[in-house]
């Protein structure tokens, strides 16, 4: 079986940012505001009427737009004005966000609606590269066949750096300098015609916690993201098998990289009993399977991070064994914000979206020590930001080319 050809894609990882394509960020409106009219559009981003008719004729024309009521009804007087939608439901998107324990594979369309998902429980550090990667290529073939139309745009992030030259080097992994992209595609390859995919199908590959950043990109007003908000920069940090951190400045992710390969952290948890079982699986210090087995050790058995915190409610040593991750955490991330200073942090991930108690403290512990003038947000238990990072790196090229091969 062969699979369709694809297009020439980048080997190194996507750097997400703000799109820069004027249909691109037309369609970033409507994504924050649907509904919304050709004035509206033409005032937000600074348009000349006679471009913005000619640009949402031509979204409209390619099948990504759809007029419709205007946000908020029509007006009582005057002329009425159409409002602007997203459609695109005919360009179908697949990603995939690669965890130590377990990959998200997620099929969207041009919107960003969820088609179909699925969870593939895989370890990536018990199988080679090539077996984790045709796994997966396997698993998403599968999902592609629940799309109504073939697959234009497949994404992997990997919960791992990626270098620049594209290669993955990674402990948790037991990754020496597997090519991402290059692995990724013959992955696909491999699987051939069993996956639904269009011809001349773009693959593009990023680091997870970029692809999580991107997803407050994704949601960015354009209207007020002015020379001003250029200036601010947000610090987004992820926890659970791995610790990652971005930073995000003028509209753009710096290139991540995950925490526990730094020498600050490897201070931090000097001395620390999760380092132990780190060392000897090759796991992040901080990551929820250090922090189970360490629980293990001291008679307290449990198969996740949220059984975990329901049994400390009363066990007084297993409270201050995930005290004592929190401590390391706040520690970690007050250094970062004392030194990037930004207009928001972000939190993340299982780690503290199960348990608010702690986070709420390493909040506290931040905020008390920085002295900043700057927002704290966390995502919610209810927000699947795995999923949505997965749907970022799948979405990355047709949101920064909406119009990219749809002819004059």
């Amino acid at each position: 079986m062969t699979a369709p050809p694809r297009t020439r894609s980048a080997a190194r990882p996507v750097h997400f940012r703000l799109p820069a394509d004027t249909a691109a960020r037309c369609l970033q409106q409507l994504r924050i505001h649907p509904g919304i009219t050709r004035r509206q559009l033409q005032a937000d981003l600074g348009l000349t009427q006679p471009t913005t008719t000619r640009l949402v004729a031509r979204l409209e024309s390619a099948g990504l737009v759809r007029m419709g009521a205007p946000l908020g009804g029509s007006p009582s007087s005057g002329r009425p004005s159409a409002g602007i939608y997203l459609e695109g439901s005919a360009l179908v998107a697949a990603g995939a966000h690669v965890g130590k324990r377990e990959t998200r594979i997620v099929l969207t369309d041009f919107s960003g609606a969820t088609l179909a998902q699925d969870l593939l429980p895989h370890d990536v550090s018990t199988a080679s590269a090539q077996d984790t990667l045709e796994a997966i290529a396997w698993r998403l073939a599968h999902l592609t066949q629940h799309s109504p139309h073939p697959v234009r745009h497949v994404g992997i992030a990997f919960s791992a750096d990626i270098d620049s030259d594209g290669t993955i080097t990674s402990e948790t992994y037991g990754w020496d300098r597997v090519p991402a992209h290059a692995a990724a595609c013959a992955a696909l390859e491999r699987v051939g015609s069993a996956a639904h995919l269009a011809p001349g199908y773009t693959v593009e590959v990023s680091t997870g916690v970029a692809a999580m950043a991107a997803h407050e990109l994704a949601h960015t007003d354009l209207a007020q993201h002015n020379e001003e908000a250029l200036t601010r920069s947000s610090l987004y940090v992820y926890a659970r098998e791995v610790l990652g951190y971005a930073w995000i400045v003028h509209g753009a992710i710096h290139r991540p990289r995950l925490g526990h390969q730094s020498p600050l952290l490897a201070r931090l948890l000097s001395g620390s009993p999760l380092s132990e079982p780190a060392r000897r699986r090759g796991i992040d210090p901080l990551s929820v399977s250090a922090l189970l087995e360490v629980a293990a050790q001291r008679g307290q058995a449990a198969s996740s991070l949220p059984e975990l915190i329901a049994a400390a409610r009363d066990d007084a040593p297993l409270a201050a064994l995930l005290d004592h991750r929190a401590h390391i955490l706040a520690e970690a991330i007050d250094i970062a914000v004392q030194v990037v200073d930004p207009s928001a942090v972000v939190f993340a991930g299982e780690t503290f979206s199960a348990d608010p108690k702690r986070t709420r403290r390493i909040a506290r512990r931040v905020r008390g020590e920085s002295r900043g003038d700057y927002t704290l947000k966390a995502y919610p238990a209810n927000v699947e930001i795995v999923a949505e990072a997965a749907k970022m790196i799948a979405l990355h090229a047709p949101w920064q080319r909406p119009l990219e091969g749809t002819g004059p």
